[in-house]
């Protein structure tokens, strides 16, 4: 178990060096505004991830290390559990099998230092399966595990697809219409009632916005099935992640049906389902990844072609790490770009308002909007106008938006329907930002 613990601390620290040398995500500077104006859900997302940014940046201050710190706390807690679920399905060795197919896995490894729901919702969901395995030692666990995948539900609605795999454990076991599994039900709902309560009052929004997002619309595309699977084994580490998906699927089918090998495959198949007609993006299925982590842990033979690809893997880590700090070489649409240059970028902008002598700012996506709100340095709140561009939480915040019939700066593309609706339009300069030419207007209706 020690040195389980040992090598989940090194990852865990292997991440303070990358908090403090690089900037919030637009994402994460999204979150970050969901916690300054809290609600009980958002448009979205569940709102989980706004409280648990809004706690620790009143611990930590509102800066990056302050928006990030649940995420580091809550990666070192899914790694105990781990550790613990390990020991309870076989014995320390499983559990040391399951931190070392984590190690240099690359969605965990950023899931450690940026902060999005699918941190909170893999936390809940793991402690809700470690509960479920104790349950036969002390049936109240499952009062517990009601409580965790209640919070599975707050953090992202993705949990839903393993709902399955509880109602499967609970006909197994045969408490799913006692009272074990009725009050499991009722105290999860209870727990995701404020979102179902906001989305009445919302007209379902973003209940239409989730379906509408993540289920299939379009004409069938193999090649996003392609780029599925691509995607898939590229996140939990090439060629490591081989390994994983091999001894999970020998742990499919010698484990037959049961909460963990329904809830590795499950939501993978859904996302690979939906992927004939649309694409998911690679963290979807963020909660199948992690459960097939334990699955192939169980089996897992840590022999000589492990230990190989496990080298590979790990070494490509610490290469993305060092990137990451220090970009080594050049990548076209480098993602490393996405948590780089923000205050330079927003100290520019300020730049334009002072010599301008204009103090309001807009853009026209919630990834500018978001940015500006949080490295301005006066921290305004800089709207998302949302003009022929897609809906999301800075549409329910009309209320905040200054008087757009006094001049402001835009920042971002301008289309047809902005030109139309605004009497001035003067381009002023374009400025370059992370490879990307970005615009920059004086508006006024």
């Amino acid at each position: 178990m020690k040195k389980s613990i040992f090598l989940l601390l090194f990852i865990i620290l292997l991440k303070i060096p990358i908090i403090l040398n690089t900037d919030l995500s637009p994402d994460e500077c999204y979150y970050f505004l969901w916690s300054k104006n809290l609600d009980i859900s958002y448009y979205d997302h569940p709102p989980l991830v706004a409280y648990l940014i809004y706690i620790s940046t009143r611990i930590f201050g509102e800066n990056e290390f302050g928006v990030r710190f649940s995420s580091i706390l809550l990666s070192f807690l899914i790694g105990i559990f781990l550790i613990m679920i390990g020991k309870k399905l076989k014995d320390y060795e499983t559990s040391f099998n399951i931190i070392l197919l984590i190690l240099p896995s690359i969605i965990f490894s950023v899931g450690i230092f940026v902060i999005t729901p699918d941190t909170p919702i893999i936390f809940f969901s793991i402690l809700s399966y470690y509960f479920l395995l104790k349950y036969k030692e002390n049936k109240n666990f499952i009062y517990l595990c009601a409580l965790s995948f209640g919070l599975s539900l707050l953090s992202k609605y993705t949990a839903i697809l393993i709902l399955p795999s509880f109602i499967y454990f609970f006909y197994k076991e045969k408490i799913l219409f006692k009272k074990e599994g009725i009050l499991f039900f009722l105290i999860s709902l209870f727990i995701f009632s404020p979102v179902l309560i906001w989305n009445f009052k919302n007209d379902f929004i973003s209940f239409k916005f989730q379906l509408s997002h993540g289920l299939p619309s379009k004409k069938l595309n193999l090649l996003n099935t392609l780029n599925y699977l691509r995607d898939s084994i590229l996140v939990l580490s090439f060629p490591l992640s081989l390994l994983i998906f091999y001894y999970s699927f020998k742990g499919l089918f010698k484990e037959k049906l049961n909460f963990l090998t329904i809830s590795a495959f499950l939501p993978f198949i859904f996302f690979f389902l939906t992927s004939l007609r649309f694409r998911p993006e690679a963290n979807w299925p963020c909660i199948s990844y992690i459960f097939m982590i334990i699955l192939s842990a169980i089996y897992l033979k840590r022999e000589r072609i492990f230990w190989i690809f496990f080298t590979i893997s790990f070494i490509i880590n610490i290469f993305l790490h060092i990137h990451t700090i220090h970009p080594i070489i050049k990548i076209k649409k480098d993602p490393v770009l996405r948590i780089k240059g923000k205050k330079e970028f927003a100290l520019e902008i300020d730049k334009i308002r002072k010599e301008k002598n204009i103090k309001n700012v807009a853009a026209n996506t919630y990834q500018i909007a978001s940015t500006l709100s949080f490295y301005l340095p006066d921290r305004p709140f800089v709207p998302s106008l949302n003009i022929s561009s897609r809906e999301n939480q800075f549409s329910l915040w009309k209320n905040k938006f200054f008087n757009l019939n006094e001049e402001f700066i835009f920042v971002g593309k301008m289309n047809k329907k902005i030109f139309e609706e605004f009497k001035k339009v003067e381009k002023i300069k374009i400025l370059n930002f992370n490879d990307e030419k970005i615009e920059i207007y004086i508006l006024k209706k």
